[in-house]
């Protein structure tokens, strides 16, 4: 055997090694939950998001299929679960109830199949009027349009949750005139290992406090993330209806989404998440705010969050932007103060590059 440090051998520090391991007590050993996934034609499904849930309904874990379609839970305790898996363009697969006990490792296999309603088949005008609180009724155009946008939704969060990528982000801010040209304009760079490239506030304290908050010394508006799209507080609030691109040439499926006014006196949001009809993926959300004063209102206030799939089967948001308005005020004739837009101030960024963990590089732009 060659020889290590301090006289001891390989052959030695193995067996000690194995000594501990037996020595180990009883309820470290790990139980562990592995899953394969499948498509119609038994291909592995890359970059589906699996949920492990107990018997309560909570979710316990999550965790997105490698390129061979598995997921893997891992230290859970031991118990009865289900696992439901969700891709975009596919109808959501759930296996069967089925016991972990202590130091027990449990295989599962799903298979997905192709969603029964393609977005290329939904006729906007049919429920395009119709304003719905939770889109969740099987069966109805809005709520097949939300499942798509739900799924990218979840992945995007469960990404931020993560936090193990390292972005090299541009910032910027401009001052723009009232026909949005640039005024003037400043850069900045900035690189490190972050949840998500841009912040939000929790959805609780958005829906509560507004969209819109006064810190004392100036007016912060804020956008919404995955995780603040996809809360109960703003489904609670917030109504949704299918739209239509005005570009007839863009294959694309919105689904819009209003306030329901119970609080006009916080500021809140209003927008459209724009679908791509043939792949059901979520391409971008647009919004506006409401409820602000009269004065400052405008339809140019608002902002813009993409999104996009890394090659890893995650979702990140690689640009955004809010537009503010820049306001003066004037006494007129009677003396009376009056506020006036005479600009715009947007702030927004641009994700350079990502890189993973280990330094390999996801993608640049």
């Amino acid at each position: 055997p060659k020889r290590v440090g301090n006289g001891m051998t390989y052959s030695r520090v193995l067996s000690a090694l194995a000594v501990a391991l037996l020595l180990l007590p009883a309820t470290a050993s790990a139980q562990s939950v592995i899953v394969r996934v499948v498509g119609p034609t038994s291909s592995p499904v890359f970059g589906a998001l699996a949920y492990l849930i107990d018997p309560s309904g909570a979710i316990v874990k999550n965790a997105l299929t490698d390129e061979r379609g598995r997921a893997l839970f891992i230290g859970i305790p031991p118990a009865s679960y289900t696992v439901r898996v969700d891709m975009i363009g596919m109808a959501t697969g759930e296996t069967a109830r089925f016991e972990v006990a202590e130091g027990m490792s449990v295989a599962q296999d799903i298979r997905l199949e192709s969603s029964a309603i393609q977005l290329e088949g939904i006729e906007v005008e049919l429920e395009g009027g119709r304003c719905t609180l939770r889109p969740g009724e099987e069966g109805l155009a809005i709520a097949s349009v939300w499942d798509e946008a739900r799924k990218a939704l979840s992945a995007a969060a469960f990404t931020d949750e993560l936090g193990s990528y390292r972005y090299e982000t541009m910032i910027y801010n401009r001052q723009l005139d009232m026909n949005q040209r640039i005024l003037s304009e400043e850069e900045t760079r900035r690189a490190g290992y972050m949840s998500t490239p841009f912040d939000s506030r929790p959805a609780e304290d958005l829906v509560r406090n507004g969209f819109v908050q006064d810190d004392g010394r100036e007016r912060l508006y804020f956008a919404p993330n995955a995780a603040v799209l996809l809360s109960d507080v703003f489904l609670d609030t917030h109504c949704f209806r299918l739209a239509r691109s005005d570009d007839e040439s863009a294959d694309m499926i919105g689904l819009a989404f209003e306030p329901t006014g119970e609080n006009r006196r916080v500021p809140d949001i209003a927008g459209t998440m724009w679908l791509d009809t043939e792949t059901a993926e979520l391409l971008w959300l647009e919004f506006r705010y409401e409820y602000i004063d009269r004065d400052i209102s405008s339809r140019d206030v608002g902002g813009r969050v993409d999104f996009r799939r890394m090659p890893t089967g995650t979702w990140i948001v690689p640009e955004w932007w809010i537009r503010m308005p820049i306001i003066e005020q004037q006494r007129g004739f009677n003396g009376t103060p009056r506020r006036f837009v005479t600009g715009f101030h947007q702030t927004g960024g641009r994700v350079l590059e990502v890189r993973e963990a280990g330094g390999r590089s996801l993608g640049q732009r």
